[in-house]
């Protein structure tokens, strides 16, 4: 089960996060030049869940032509979200929730004056959108096993 923070995305002052250590450094000089072979990785894994879950009522990420996706996070659609996070949960499938409040209706930015209704789509993904596992070292057999609990009772 992911450890989830609910106060994570609710926030009270703009601010950054700009920290670079030595350790991190010194990983990312090993990873960069692996970039586009994880790249590579996630558009083949993205490949997979996009024909296998066609099928489902689940709404899955478009690439526009000309459009080159990294697929960083693997996001979807649903109606019934809390539900399919659940059956995920149950079946040991971490998900994430990004920006469940969106970022117009944050108290940080209060003084921009939107109120509920301003941006509708936005309001309307932040509660229907969530994150499937998606990462450049995904098994077949992991990727299958989130695949078939979405299939199963949709």
């Amino acid at each position: 089960n992911t450890v989830y923070n609910p106060l994570k995305y609710y926030n009270y002052l703009v601010g950054h996060n700009s920290r670079l250590d030595e350790v991190q450094a010194a990983l990312l000089r090993i990873k960069l030049p692996l970039l586009d072979s994880y790249i590579n990785a996630r558009r083949e894994r993205a490949a997979v869940y996009n024909k296998a879950l066609q099928s489902t009522s689940l709404v899955l990420p478009v690439e526009g032509e000309g459009v080159h996706h990294t697929y960083y996070l693997y996001m979807v659609q649903s109606e019934n979200r809390e539900a399919v996070i659940k059956k995920l949960s149950d079946a040991g499938i971490a998900t994430g929730v990004y920006y469940p409040i969106p970022i117009h209706l944050q108290k940080c930015y209060n003084n921009l004056g939107y109120k509920l209704g301003s941006l509708p789509n936005a309001e309307y993904l932040s509660h229907r959108t969530f994150a499937i596992p998606m990462f450049p070292e995904m098994t077949a057999e992991e990727q299958a096993y989130v695949i078939e609990t979405l299939q199963t009772g949709e």
